[in-house]
């Protein structure tokens, strides 16, 4: 009986463990914008939550950088950027525990003078380490021409989330490539076409998928001719821990582990009473 309730309290313990990571809020957004030195993607709203994390992703084109991010006013710092011909970036600001819903215009400054394409995502997350929320950049360096693929491997812990932002330009006046994530990441925001430098067009996305070991494979596929200018950036965001409220619900596995463990229990509570009773019986006997 012993042994059954041990293992009942250690299979909700794997359960608990699985509620302790970083939660996405599904709020991506974005836009994709011809520019002279900043972007707005005004009012962008992150709802309620504990150790509330926002992320910013940036892509600029014509060699330039992204040099300054904001949201409400408040500046956010960087992550580190691809250092390419399409620079992609990673912006972040923690924002505590949220109460209520937080709106605000996010802006980036970028350190071109000419009219350029330039795109801004935005998503959010919550159980997120405030201290430090970010593990490195993990950067591809330029993907080969005509790729069908491009993979980036995430080092973290399990419960923590990794993200990754991917562009793949078209060869000369062709369609802007396909991009397709991993089946294990979630896609959250994605543009095909938008961002144009002369005759090349480009896809951009951005993906995130949980950790459940300590490292992720973050790969894409490449649909269409592609270009030179294909970059691949990707990163870790770093659980706070067990969350304290609003856990989310077990997955039907889950509940199956945990309804097989108190069966087991029952049936070890009931055979335990049996032989208690047998034991009487054979003292009476004697």
């Amino acid at each position: 009986m012993r042994r059954i309730s041990f293992t009942l309290l250690l299979i909700l313990a794997c359960w608990v463990q699985s509620i302790a990571q970083v939660v996405c809020n599904n709020n991506a957004a974005g836009t994709v914008q011809q520019v002279n030195t900043s972007i707005t993607l005004p009012s962008y709203s992150i709802p309620p939550g504990e150790n509330s994390l926002l992320v910013v992703a940036s892509l600029v084109t014509q060699s330039e950088t992204t040099i300054g991010v904001t949201y409400n006013g408040n500046s956010l710092t960087t992550l580190g950027n691809s250092n390419s011909a399409l620079d992609l970036s990673f912006w972040y600001l923690p924002l505590g525990d949220l109460t209520s819903v937080m709106s605000g215009d996010i802006v980036a400054t970028n350190s071109g003078v000419l009219n350029q394409d330039v795109a801004l995502f935005a998503t959010s997350f919550w159980n997120v380490d405030q201290s430090a929320p970010m593990h490195s950049l993990v950067v591809s360096g330029q993907i080969p021409v005509n790729a069908p693929t491009s993979n980036l491997t995430v080092t973290c812990a399990p419960g923590d989330k990794a993200i990754d932002f991917i562009t793949a330009q078209s060869n000369n006046n062709q369609p802007a490539p396909i991009l397709t994530p991993g089946q294990d990441q979630n896609l959250e925001i994605e543009d095909r076409g938008g961002v144009a430098f002369g005759p090349f067009s480009s896809s951009i996305s951005v993906s995130n998928q949980i950790f459940d070991a300590n490292t992720v494979d973050m790969e894409w596929n490449i649909m269409g001719n592609s270009s030179v200018s294909n970059f691949h950036i990707a990163a870790g965001i770093k659980s706070a821990g067990e969350l304290e409220a609003a856990a989310p619900i077990p997955t039907l596995s889950q509940w199956g582990l945990i309804s097989l463990a108190i069966l087991l229990c029952i049936v070890g509570l009931v055979y335990s009473r049996q032989a208690n009773r047998s034991k009487l019986i054979i003292s009476r006997i004697d």
